[in-house]
């Protein structure tokens, strides 16, 4: 079994770098990149760089939060190492590349079947809902937001957005009130307390906000919107996060999010505006995986190292 785990590993890992490499490579030679080599637009960039790449120990520790819920402990630092050495699947086609790699490097060290894909089926659906949440709550405390980008249909979008939260919230309201339910689902195991799913919740809304705030510095290095604005810019990522995610087939959310950006970011910035944030943030988030790739894999080194002068002894 551990074989086959490693191997799945390193053919994941393999085809992932390979996948990265190749939309790096494009991205850096299909795009004019002559604007970016402003300072006001580099600092922007590599800010927004970081900020993305934070997302690396906050799910760990919504991860660890949850695990905990379901009655198994777990080590910080390995979360970190298993979300950033994985975090370069995503970028397989289908969207599915990462949780390939988690389950795999996860069941490696110990963490058992049926917490592990819980845990994760949990993540995913508390990560939609805080996307879709944050998304309309930031763009509805942005005054006039709905009625600028969505004029004519903002109060059915407004209500079926938070339509969609209320059908997440009652389907995992099932799951307590009907143990057969949760049995078949997610196994035998105890469902964690709905503290530990609030807590996880603010933990991916909070992604979604400072991803949110690292897009506006973006926009402010281009043509400087007004601070005011800034809800809006959150809103923006968080309903073209939830778009790229939810249409298989887009490695990282590959132009399906930028095109609902370029829908959403129209009334707020010109064309050629529009277009240099997009790009900027594209190159925000590849070098910020590149980022979260690095951390995780130096804990994965610090690892071996420790393994070897175990051995050694």
């Amino acid at each position: 079994m551990k074989k086959w785990l490693r191997g799945a590993g390193i053919l994941i890992g393999v085809v992932a770098t390979a996948y990265f490499a190749i939309f790096a490579y494009r991205t850096l030679t299909t795009h004019e990149l002559r604007g970016f080599l402003t300072l006001p637009m580099t600092g922007a960039v590599a800010l927004a760089a970081v900020a993305y790449a934070s997302i690396i120990p906050t799910t760990s520790w919504a991860w660890r939060r949850l695990l905990s819920g379901v009655g198994v402990p777990s080590n910080i630092w390995l979360l970190n190492m298993i979300l950033g050495v994985t975090q370069l699947a995503k970028y397989v086609p289908g969207n599915v590349g990462q949780y390939f790699g988690r389950s795999a490097m996860a069941l490696q060290r110990g963490i058992p079947g049926r917490p592990l894909f819980a845990t994760l089926a949990l993540e995913l659906a508390l990560a939609a809902m805080a996307s879709i949440f944050v998304g309309f709550v930031a763009l509805i405390t942005c005054g006039s937001g709905l009625a600028i980008s969505i004029p004519q249909y903002g109060a059915t979008v407004k209500w079926g957005g938070f339509g969609l939260i209320a059908l997440f919230g009652v389907a995992l309201a099932i799951l307590y009130v009907q143990p057969g339910i949760s049995r078949r689902l997610l196994g035998d195991g105890p469902l964690p307390p709905m503290r530990v799913l609030l807590y996880a919740f603010s933990a991916y809304a909070l992604n979604y906000i400072i991803i949110g705030v690292a897009l506006f510095v973006l926009a402010f290095a281009v043509f400087a919107p007004p601070a005011g604005t800034f809800p809006f810019y959150i809103a923006v990522f968080s309903l073209s996060w939830i778009a790229g995610f939810v249409i298989p087939g887009a490695p990282a959310g590959l132009g399906v999010r930028e095109g609902v950006m370029a829908v959403l970011l129209a009334p707020m910035a010109s064309d050629a505006n529009a277009l240099q944030i997009i790009i900027g943030f594209r190159l925000a988030t590849t070098f910020g995986d590149l980022l979260a790739f690095a951390w995780g894999g130096s804990i994965y080194l610090g690892e071996r190292r420790r393994l070897a002068n175990g051995s050694d002894t």
